[in-house]
């Protein structure tokens, strides 16, 4: 699914999910960081003077710093949904119906509790979807059917829940944590019927270990990625001295029956990052040693070494040709490896910097935002501060 089908049928199918962390990387691969947070509740602030505003003539219907994680703001047909400061109550939250035709405008939900943000707003199968989430607090999803307004019907209680589109398959994913600590909740979810089936939740503990998410494969199983207790964890001094992997498992959805993919003996040591390319279903493994593991064909690959002990890992490129991956160290160094796949070399280019990159990132997909919420005459949506 992507945003041209919405273009084309946005009457029968249209999906607006711009969220952090968990959903736009499950398309593209999902890496799991030792060195940083591991939260959904609120999502990473990026520095910048840029602020995306949505307008109608002269008046502000919405503002929001500019951010790569979406905004509560969504369309269908005539109307538009966004979230607005209550005009009495500055530290409680509207969420509006405006009708951009006839200028009506019916608040459908109102957010009164001061820990809880409104996270996202949805569209899927001509039902709206609201989201509640925030840093230890209550998160709920609710949903109502367009274009009645009724008062939205609760959906499921679950930390930061967000919908998500995986392999042919809707998900609703939740989840929250700080620092060291972290817990994620994963639900198959059937939207027409509102039918969701069991949660599979993954916990890490400071000094108790866990499962860390990694991803969702093509069969619907849930792959997680295990460690052991390691109460040296509060002496951190680099990546390298951070929790181990110890194994990869892949749990079925619906049984909930796991099945060890890479067990405790087979797994190499000191892996502190992994990263999932959902299309090819292989996982990068990140450490001193970097290796790939192929989910289908049970393989297990060599790639290369690092000499640098860095503490932040990306993927720059990874098809048929090879795979380049750029580490940055303490210093802000960044190191580029490239692995060829064939005989030929690669050409990989060096980005600037993380905060860089995540700037550039916010940009485009704010100003694809923009095109994709193609607003009537008389509203704009605009990036100001440029």
């Amino acid at each position: 699914m992507s945003l041209s089908l919405f273009q084309k049928h946005p009457q029968k199918f249209t999906l607006f999910l711009y969220i952090g962390f968990v959903i736009i990387l499950l398309f593209l691969s999902i890496r799991i960081d030792r060195t940083k947070e591991t939260t959904n509740t609120n999502l990473p602030t990026q520095t910048t003077s840029k602020i995306f505003v949505i307008k109608k003539g002269d008046e502000i219907l919405y503002s929001k710093k500019l951010t790569s994680y979406g905004y509560e703001v969504v369309r269908w047909h005539d109307w538009l949904f966004y979230t607005r400061p209550n005009a009495n109550r500055a530290s409680e939250t509207d969420i509006v119906g405006l009708n951009m035709k006839t200028s009506e405008r019916n608040v459908l939900m109102q957010n009164n509790d001061t820990k809880r943000q409104i996270t996202t707003l949805s569209i899927l199968n001509d039902t709206l979807y609201i989201s509640f989430g925030g840093q230890f607090a209550e998160g709920k999803m609710y949903w109502t059917k367009l274009p009645t307004l009724n008062s939205p019907k609760e959906l499921i209680s679950m930390p930061n829940p967000q919908i998500s589109f995986v392999h042919k398959r809707y998900w609703i994913i939740g989840g929250e944590g700080d620092a060291c600590w972290h817990e994620g909740y994963y639900a198959p979810f059937d939207p027409f019927t509102h039918t969701i089936g069991p949660i599979i939740t993954t916990h890490e503990g400071c000094k108790t270990g866990g499962e860390a998410f990694v991803g969702i494969d093509k069969q619907g199983r849930v792959i997680v990625a295990q460690h052991p207790i390691q109460p040296e964890l509060f002496q951190v001094k680099t990546l390298y001295d951070a929790p181990s992997f110890s194994r990869i498992v892949a749990i079925e959805p619906h049984t909930l029956e796991r099945k060890v993919l890479l067990s405790k003996e087979k797994m190499p040591d000191n892996i502190v990052e992994i990263h999932f390319d959902s299309n090819r279903e292989s996982l990068l493994l990140m450490g001193p040693k970097i290796y790939a593991y192929d989910i289908g064909q049970n393989k297990l690959t060599y790639f290369t070494s690092s000499n640098e002990h860095w503490v932040r890992s990306e993927i720059i490129r990874w098809n048929n040709d090879g795979i380049c991956i750029s580490l940055w160290n303490k210093q802000g160094k960044q190191i580029i490896i490239p692995h060829s796949f064939t005989n030929n070399a690669l050409n990989c280019s060096i980005n600037s910097s993380p905060q860089a990159n995540d700037e550039q990132d916010a940009l485009q997909k704010t100003q694809q935002y923009i095109q994709d919420l193609h607003l009537p005459k008389g509203y704009n949506a605009e990036i100001e501060g440029q």
